[in-house]
């Protein structure tokens, strides 16, 4: 049996040395494929130097719900630019996080929004998305309704319920 490590964060340069061995490990331990997502523009290149489709490591390129605060229309484009700079890229780690109970509204509007403007863009270039959902699956269901996000992709940090689970699942 073979599996896929649909998250993990192989860029952290505190695997940079022992990169190789990690990778052969966890193809010793039958993880066939890697799909490494960024999370803010400071990662998006050293996320795609990793990219390899023939040794089965696919990246994902995307703003992680902690990096929301203080971006520009630049950096979105930025973001479009490396993402059809590399056409197998999934649009990730993005997505809604509202553990952190000193939030306050206007930081979950951001998130929203920020989340919405890039499943956008994932609709807009054809690519599935990977989705931090922590404590904001209602809010999440609605963003992808909202952005008309039909791609698919795969929800990360879920801490939902069974049916929050299903509504997900049949948004895809």
């Amino acid at each position: 049996m073979t599996f896929t490590d649909t998250h993990c964060h192989l860029a952290d340069p505190k695997l940079a040395d022992t990169l190789p061995a990690v990778l052969a490990d966890a193809q010793a331990a039958g993880v066939a494929r890697f799909i490494v997502p960024a999370t803010s523009p400071k990662d998006w290149h050293s996320v795609a130097q990793l990219e390899r489709p023939s040794e089965n490591i696919h990246i994902a390129l995307g703003i992680h719900p902690w990096f929301s605060d203080g971006l520009n229309e630049a950096t979105f484009q930025e973001l479009e630019s490396e993402l059809i700079r590399h056409p197998q890229a999934w649009v990730g780690e993005i997505g809604l996080d509202f553990y952190g109970k000193e939030q306050t509204q206007a930081q979950r509007d951001t998130q929203i929004d920020i989340f919405i403007r890039q499943l956008i863009l994932a609709q807009n270039l054809n690519r599935r998305v990977i989705i931090h959902n922590l404590k904001a699956s209602a809010a999440i269901a609605t963003a992808v309704k909202t952005s008309g996000f039909t791609r698919g992709g795969i929800v990360h940090a879920f801490s939902g319920s069974v049916e929050e689970a299903r509504i997900l699942v049949k948004l895809g």
